[in-house]
């Protein structure tokens, strides 16, 4: 019973002391107590907020950091969408990249193939002429060293320009200029051209002179004109006796109508095949007429033009020893060449 009554008194004294003003004389265990709750009522609390933001988003308007989609006017941007463009574009520049790099690569080789294709088509045909050569080389010096050969390989190539002349002349042509080259003792040739259009046969009479010159291995051919002989026959011989007998193998002399009647006494000299003023010699004349017929004879109508012209300034007796010498060789008429550009 004591004790009982002691138990009684020690409750009383607690809940004495719990209402005592101030809260000054409250027990330990008490506020120990309180201490707990207030703790796990703040725990409490705190989990149920985090549970909140987690299970409900909607809920979660007030929370510190707010949804952009509640309070912006602007959708939010989709950042995955635009990632994926970019790494798109970026796929699809890299393969226009890859493509044109490509491209540029087989561009190089197919530049790099032709350039190669190209030496080798240099080197070959720097090999072929080269193998040429000497073969080019061997045939020249055995023209040059075979006058006939020369002279057939000349004829051929004048004859491939003037394609509307006689076949017959070429042969008297290569007759007088091969005369030169083979008969011993040496005498002169002649060959007279005659024409009525003056150009193919000024051409033709230059053409036979170059390669004449070649022929005969001269150093070049004589030109003169009929001004160049003067007044008197001893003008022109003067004048070849200047120069050397190697300048002096070809002779070229135009339109001997037109030479002073004196003067042309000088082809008496020239042309004398007997006892010539120069033995290894070609002379190539030529005559401009008008009135050529197909039925005449060449000798004859060239021997008439010079005696028309001639007859009334010269001795009928010197006449005819001119005329003889002058026509004493290859009579050829040029026809006109209507393709012949350039000589």
């Amino acid at each position: 019973m004591e004790g009982q009554g002691r138990r009684r008194r020690n409750r009383s004294n607690l809940s004495e002391t719990e209402v005592s003003p101030g809260g000054q004389s409250a027990s330990y265990d008490t506020q120990m107590t309180e201490s707990s709750s207030e703790e796990d009522e703040e725990a409490l609390l705190y989990h149920s907020l985090d549970r909140s933001r987690t299970i409900s988003p909607e809920r979660n308007v007030y929370s510190e950091k707010p949804d952009r989609n509640v309070y912006s006017e602007k959708p939010e941007r989709n950042v995955y969408s635009e990632k994926e463009t970019f790494i798109q574009e970026r796929y699809i520049y890299s393969d226009k990249s890859r493509s044109k790099d490509n491209t540029d690569s087989s561009k190089s080789k197919q530049n790099t193939s032709t350039f190669s294709y190209f030496l080798i088509f240099i080197i070959v045909m720097a090999m072929g002429f080269l193998a040429l050569s000497p073969r080019k080389n061997e045939v020249k010096t055995q023209s040059r060293s075979n006058p006939t050969l020369l002279l057939t390989e000349s004829i051929e190539n004048i004859k491939a320009t003037f394609r509307n002349q006689e076949s017959d002349i070429w042969n008297d042509i290569s007759s007088a200029i091969n005369e030169v080259i083979s008969r011993t003792p040496k005498i002169p040739s002649i060959i007279l051209l005659f024409a009525k259009e003056n150009a193919t046969m000024d051409c033709l009479a230059t053409k036979l002179a170059r390669a004449s010159s070649t022929i005969l291995d001269a150093d070049s051919y004589l030109v003169f004109n009929p001004e160049d002989f003067g007044n008197d026959a001893g003008e022109i011989i003067t004048i070849l006796n200047n120069h050397s007998p190697e300048k002096k193998k070809v002779v070229m002399i135009r339109d001997i109508l037109n030479i002073n009647a004196e003067a042309i006494k000088a082809l008496h000299n020239l042309c004398d095949r007997i006892n010539p003023l120069v033995a290894e010699a070609i002379y190539i004349l030529t005559m401009q007429t008008n009135n050529y017929q197909s039925s005449q004879k060449k000798l004859s109508f060239v021997e008439n033009q010079i005696y028309n012209k001639l007859s009334k300034s010269i001795d009928q007796d010197v006449l005819t020893a001119l005329v003889t010498r002058i026509t004493d060789g290859a009579i050829i008429l040029v026809e006109p060449e209507p393709r012949l550009r350039y000589c």
